[in-house]
């Protein structure tokens, strides 16, 4: 949970966060969802930590991440209109 994702993004990728994150660093943002309250997106959090792979991958279709981020396969900045 993050009030400001991109944020939060470059932490992690600073080494600055959990253990697990700086062990993995991440790529890219795949997408993000707002909530009315913090209880709302604790809910969600806990949701997709216990979710299979078919549904993480159809929250993140479902939520896309419309900012630039990191393109995971040539490691440089792009935005959604360069694909």
């Amino acid at each position: 949970m993050a009030l400001d994702v991109e944020a939060r993004f470059a932490k992690h990728v600073a080494g600055r966060g959990s253990v697990f994150t700086r062990m993995n660093k991440p790529v890219c943002i795949l997408a993000a969802c707002e909530f009315a309250t913090r209880a709302d997106a604790a809910s969600e959090e806990r949701a997709l930590k216990k979710a299979d792979l078919y549904w993480l991958k159809r929250w993140c279709r479902n939520n896309p991440w419309p900012a630039v981020s990191r393109d995971p396969l040539m490691g440089t900045a792009s935005s959604d209109s360069e694909r």
